[in-house]
């Protein structure tokens, strides 16, 4: 998508290291949000509906009137039925109507509602086949609100009066303009578009046009073909009366390629002196990365009403010949870079966009580095760094779809999958040095020669952020797990401490907020002065070292090190993240033992959670769900909302909505972004499923396990909101039976309450040290079990099994009896309670806090 040149504002941000922000640069402004209905986003969870079939190919035939604004054809879509599904569902905008479907050729029933048109599957159908749909359809289209950033169409007039046309969809999806499977993971193997409009306009489009062919009344037809897979939002409409310039241009396999402008043809001198201009970015990105993925088609370029868009060899070019920066056109540089990431690389899932926007953006400062040399890229990057963010990962790991890559829950843009992504590829850069990281983006374009050579589509790939990590670990022999464990998969910025003693030995430390661990090697310029000063690069096993008086044997003495003084390194910088913290951090510890029944606990020797009870408040006859399961009852508690409202109703988790419910760490880190969570769990779907919005998140193989990386985090990190899951207690439960007279089970039980002893105590101990400097600690301790069971199992809805215990201790909780009695919901609206933060409306949370003082 293409960056806006609004001007820049002053993000709002919060962090944990320092007291005052200074003021960011944003360089990304998003428009407000339309006053029109709402599209549904593209992507999201892939239903079984849209699961159940593979696209292989479009055949769109469609006419459009400018005079009325309104488009009316017939959208076929060949496909493979790969799945079971009653329904299949293709997506198309509501302002559209649905006139006839087919299904091989025959009409059947549908409905369109919503968004969505629902098609049954034929009972004939079997798995394997190959069918086609047919979906009649016309209306008037969304007219985009503010292009590109809020899509549709856009109909505008050229200087002379006649109609100039431009689709734009990137952030709601095609089926704004067309029927299709809107979703990034399935991209068709050819697609044709068959355009009708008045004679004497011209329709410029994706791939290579193969006729033009007029009609008695007044219009014109334009075939254009795509051989190559390509995503929804790729595919545009450019129309206007365009004159077509064009320049020789051979690709680096030797190839002559077709390198097209289409232009007004008041600005034909201007696009002619651009011309060159596009060819040099052309000529960088292949020598950088390897050969333009659609020589067999084209590289086109099309002058549009709004500022850009990267569709697939048809670079929508809005940026009106205008210069930036050090005089080249950012723009069109930008949008070519989405030809290898996001047309020949593109992310199966919006939550991984990063991969086209980052990489994208650091694109143009390897470009202004080599044509304006070091100063050039250095002041690039730092522009860039001005403007992060932090509130969350880069590459967030639960689907997303294309709103929430982009937004906040609040609204706000998040821009880090832009600069942020761009600065951990430079960080990325100095850690492997340049030989090694250009050549991991070469390979991550195209990993083999084959795919260089390739031109039949074959080229092609859908990836996600760990195939980038494989590339990367595959081209440089190292584990770099911790790089993107730290930088991409939560939001903290590591600190690094430094410090020269006197006896001019320099110490370096790498901190991370959760404790990661964090070897990054660091640049420091050393020697007494002038040209006797060296950078050298001292590495960081476990991240820190100690080096000095003199460094591997040479002089001179450390003199006033300088750390990393060419910012080679993303980390925590006090100009740009440092903010007042409060008085008194409100934090909270989260402990689930799983299976637990209340008469068991009493009947076990238990002395922490004595301790923890007599120091809060309590509750034995609290109640969790009907549906006394781990996987509905733990969502229940950990979304604050019951099982109709985020939908899981078995440990499978089908029909989950946690994309509308999600987890408490995900609720709070929405309104205060600065909080660092972290889920450790011995049972894996919480892990999988729940943990959205920790910044780390661990599934374990024991309940010991959990408990000493707990301790660990605690002693090392600073996490506002720890959840710890236990297992073992439940695992008794099926393997002796659950019940205060089964040895075994009350055995697990105390086996647990050891381990949370080993955390309580680790607990205690940061009260005489605070990694971070921090004010005094205010930690809530919550403790909890998901159900109850009887015999070897659980899962009905009766009292032993919906009966529950919770605990909520602390100097801010209240203490005694907790009444009326709890419900399983009310553990994560005390969670949010406690760490201030007011639940909205749209959450529709169900729980309410319990057990804190008033």
């Amino acid at each position: 998508m293409s960056p806006s040149s609004n001007d820049r504002v002053s993000p709002s941000r919060v962090t944990r290291f320092g007291r005052l922000a200074c003021c960011a640069l944003l360089w990304l402004l998003v428009p407000p949000v339309a006053t029109q209905e709402r599209p549904n986003p593209s992507g999201g969870v892939l239903t079984p509906e849209r699961a159940a079939y593979d696209v292989t190919a479009y055949d769109l035939s469609l006419a459009v009137d400018p005079d009325s604004r309104r488009i009316d054809g017939t959208l076929e879509m060949t496909a493979r039925l790969v799945g079971a599904a009653e329904e299949l569902r293709l997506d198309l905008d509501g302002r559209l109507r649905v006139d006839a479907v087919r299904f091989d050729g025959r009409d059947v029933l549908f409905s369109h509602g919503d968004g969505r048109i629902m098609i049954p599957v034929p009972a004939a159908a079997q798995q394997g086949s190959e069918f086609t749909l047919e979906v009649d359809y016309g209306g008037a289209p969304r007219v985009a609100p503010r292009p590109p950033w809020d899509g549709g169409f856009t109909w505008a007039r050229t200087a002379d009066g006649s109609p100039w046309i431009a689709t734009s969809c990137q952030g709601e999806g095609a089926d704004l303009w067309w029927p299709c499977k809107d979703h990034p993971s399935d991209k068709p193997e050819r697609f044709d578009l068959r355009i009708r409009v008045p004679t004497g306009l011209i329709v410029a489009s994706n791939g290579r046009m193969l006729s033009e062919t007029g009609h008695d009344d007044g219009t014109t037809t334009f075939h254009w073909h795509l051989d190559s897979p390509v995503s929804n939002y790729a595919v545009a409409l450019n129309i206007a009366p365009y004159e077509v310039l064009s320049t020789d241009y051979t690709s680096v396999t030797g190839e002559d390629m077709p390198f097209l402008f289409w232009v007004l043809p008041e600005n034909a001198e201007q696009g002619r002196g651009i011309l060159p201009e596009f060819a040099d970015h052309m000529r960088f990105y292949e020598e950088l990365l390897g050969p333009y993925p659609f020589r067999s088609e084209k590289y086109g370029v099309v002058e549009t009403p709004h500022l850009g868009m990267e569709h697939q060899t048809i670079i929508a070019y809005g940026n009106r010949y205008r210069r930036t920066g050090f005089d080249y056109d950012w723009l069109h540089h930008h949008e070519l870079a989405h030809e290898w990431w996001g047309n020949l690389v593109t992310c199966r899932d919006w939550k991984d966009m990063w991969l086209h926007e980052g990489f994208g953006t650091y694109m143009q400062a390897l470009y202004l580095e080599s044509r304006f040399g070091p100063e050039a890229y250095a002041k690039e990057m730092g522009d860039k760094r001005a403007s992060l963010n932090n509130r969350r990962a880069v590459a967030q790991r639960r689907t997303r779809d294309s709103k929430q890559v982009y937004f906040f829950s609040d609204g706000q843009f998040d821009n880090d999958i832009y600069m942020k992504g761009s600065w951990v590829l430079h960080s990325l850069r100095w850690l492997l040095g340049d030989e090694v990281f250009f050549e991991g983006l070469r390979r991550f374009a195209y990993p083999t020669e084959a795919h260089a050579n390739a031109t039949d589509g074959s080229q092609v790939r859908l990836v996600d952020t760990e195939d980038c990590r494989a590339i990367f670990e595959q081209v440089s022999g190292r584990d770099l797990g911790w790089f993107f464990d730290v930088y991409v998969r939560q939001p903290h910025l590591p600190r690094l401490e430094h410090h020269v003693n006197n006896e001019a030995q320099l110490t370096l430390q790498w901190e991370t907020v959760l404790g990661e661990p964090f070897p990054m090697p660091v640049p420091v310029r050393i020697g007494g002065s002038g040209a006797e000063r060296e950078i050298v690069r001292v590495e960081m096993p476990g991240g820190r070292a100690v080096i000095g008086p003199v460094w591997e044997g040479r002089a001179p003495v450390l003199d006033k090190p300088e750390i990393d003084p060419e910012r080679r390194l993303l980390r925590w910088e006090y100009e740009f993240d440092n903010v007042l913290l409060p008085n008194g951090l409100k934090r909270v510890l989260l402990v689930g033992i799983d299976g637990c029944r209340p008469d068991a606990l009493m009947a076990a020797d238990t002395p922490v959670l004595d301790r923890l009870m007599a120091n809060g408040a309590a509750s034995l006859v609290a109640q969790t769900c009907a549906e006394t399961s781990s996987g509905p009852s733990w969502s229940s508690l950990l979304t604050a909302s019951w099982p109709d409202k985020h939908g899981v109703l078995d440990n499978d988790f089908a029909g989950a909505r946690l994309d509308r419910h999600p987890p408490v760490f995900e609720r709070a880190k929405s309104v205060r972004a600065e909080l660092a969570t972290a889920s450790l769990v011995h049972w894996a779907p919480i892990h999988e499923h729940l943990a959205e919005g920790s910044d780390l998140s661990l599934s374990l193989d024991s309940d010991a396990a959990v408990a000493q990386r707990a301790v660990e985090l605690l002693s090392d990190g600073d996490p506002d909101l720890l959840f710890l899951h236990f297992d073992e207690v439940d695992g008794a439960g099926h393997a002796s039976g659950y019940g205060p007279d089964v040895p075994e089970y009350v055995a697990a039980i105390e086996q647990v309450d050891a381990l949370l002893g080993q955390v309580v105590a680790a607990l205690d101990e940061r009260a005489a040290a605070h990694l971070w400097g921090d004010p005094e600690e205010d930690w809530l301790i919550l403790v909890t079990t998901d159900h109850g069971g009887t015999d070897t199992g659980h899962g009905e809805d009766i009292p032993e099994h919906r009966t529950i215990f919770v605990i909520v201790s602390g100097d801010s909780a209240a203490r005694g009896e907790i009444v009326p009695p709890p419900t399983i919901v009310d553990v994560g609206a005390t969670i949010l309670g406690h760490l201030g933060i007011e639940p909205m409306d749209s959450w529709e949370l169900d729980g309410r806090p319990i057990g804190l003082e008033r």
